[in-house]
């Protein structure tokens, strides 16, 4: 063999290995997230067949099942306390008392129970279906691509609250808004 044909095998050996190296990396990063599920495994696994035969929700249900294991909402009775109170602030009835006495609450207090542990099934593709038809009723969604999809319609959660039906709650209420709002031209919405 000569020297050209030596680089050229070793430039595909190493084609071969970046390739499947990134592969298994994402395979990893799911079963990761299937073990990290514990018990509730199964139920992750009901949403992947699921979507089987549709690969574009397949890599949904993927991406949101390889990022669950970061994602927890914290649980105490104190939140219900806390919910009340901010409803109070929100009305401008909270004394002074209670403004102070929770704004030093310390959250990480709180237990937290992460959603790979307590997500159900029927959750997980009621968001995915809904993203989905977001994605492509809304005129400035339609432009955007599944990589922005997945990161800007896709997930069920913006932070720790409490797993919730947002998503259907927020489009019957601001459905119609955004409708009749949208002139086809202002993109920022």
């Amino acid at each position: 063999m000569n020297i050209l044909n030596i680089k050229h095998s070793l430039s595909l050996l190493m084609f071969f290995l970046l390739l499947f190296s990134g592969c298994a990396t994402k395979v990893d990063r799911l079963e990761y997230a299937l073990e990290f599920a514990g018990e509730n495994r199964r139920e992750l696994e009901k949403v992947l067949e699921y979507y089987s035969d549709d690969s574009l929700k397949f890599r949904a249900a993927c991406f949101l099942i390889e990022n669950m294991p970061r994602w927890y909402a914290y649980d105490g009775w104190q939140l219900d306390t806390l919910e009340v109170l901010m409803r109070k602030d929100r009305e401008g009835i909270l004394s002074k008392d209670d403004k102070m006495r929770w704004n030093s609450f310390d959250y990480h207090a709180l237990n937290k129970i992460y959603d790979s542990k307590v997500i159900t099934s029927e959750y997980l593709i009621e968001n995915i279906d809904l993203a989905f038809q977001e994605w492509q009723k809304r005129p400035w969604n339609k432009s955007l691509s599944f990589d922005d999809f997945c990161d800007l319609i896709l997930p069920y959660r913006i932070g720790n609250e409490r797993l919730s039906d947002w998503r259907s709650l927020y489009n019957a209420y601001y459905g119609n808004l955004f409708d009749s709002i949208y002139t086809g031209n202002n993109r920022g919405l």
